[in-house]
């Protein structure tokens, strides 16, 4: 039985749609969250899937960041769910997304003060989004501002996320898992991820193909080992249509 077999089924299906995490999951993840720009195998990859299914980059980042690491702008689902490009034009996903920026725009003008209290932590603007960057903050300071962050997003309505080495503020009801499903609609799809977020889009999408990237615990029904195997299941995605 071949590595991929499990796909066969959904393969035969003509123009299924493809949701799939950047990081971790189509490029490795580096410790300079603006230096993980896309390959030039990986963007002729997604042009060849583009060329016979509906591909959409599902992220955390911003609608801005995701284009600059693809240097273009293809459709996509960002900032957890909760702003999308669908055949090229933007929609929110969420009532909530302009009074969490309001939120973040002032944490933003607050960017030196957070730094020099936490040294080694790094803030950046996503547009929209702010962005905690833990990779070089001592474990005593993360717990620090968690507790302060965390004040924050209770005194604002907003949520605070924790991921891999960061924070974010983002809007209540933030869901990949929902935005997935919302443009699914109802269809079969591949759903590919490797973060915490990515699994709750595995839950909520559980009668589909989901697949995680990486080791752990997880919800999705089957596993490749990392950004490369990820790709070679796209490749052979592709030449199942032989």
């Amino acid at each position: 039985m071949g590595k991929f077999d499990f796909l066969t089924n959904l393969a035969s299906i003509p123009g299924f749609p493809l949701f799939l995490d950047y990081d971790g999951t189509l490029v490795p993840i580096q410790k300079d969250p603006l230096r993980c720009f896309a390959d030039k195998p990986l963007i002729g990859l997604l042009h060849r899937l583009m060329e016979h299914h509906e591909v959409y980059i599902v992220t955390g980042r911003s609608m801005d960041e995701i284009d600059r690491m693809l240097g273009e702008k293809l459709d996509a689902v960002t900032w957890h769910g909760n702003i999308a490009r669908v055949h090229g034009r933007i929609q929110y996903l969420n009532s909530r997304v302009e009074s969490t920026i309001e939120t973040i725009d002032s944490i933003l003008l607050n960017r030196e003060r957070f730094e020099e209290s936490y040294p080694g932590l790094k803030v950046y603007s996503k547009n929209p989004g702010v962005l905690f960057h833990l990779w070089d903050l001592s474990a005593e300071m993360g717990q620090k501002l968690h507790r302060e962050l965390l004040q924050i997003s209770q005194e604002t309505g907003t949520v605070l996320y924790s991921g891999k080495g960061i924070y974010e503020i983002i809007p209540p009801d933030s869901s990949k898992g929902n935005a997935i499903r919302l443009l699914r609609e109802g269809r079969e799809a591949l759903i590919a991820g490797d973060d915490a977020t990515d699994e709750e889009s595995f839950r909520v999408n559980s009668d589909t193909f989901t697949v995680k990237v990486g080791q752990g615990e997880t919800a999705a029904r089957h596993r490749v080992s990392d950004y490369m195997e990820m790709r070679r299941l796209l490749e052979f995605i592709l030449s199942s249509r032989n």
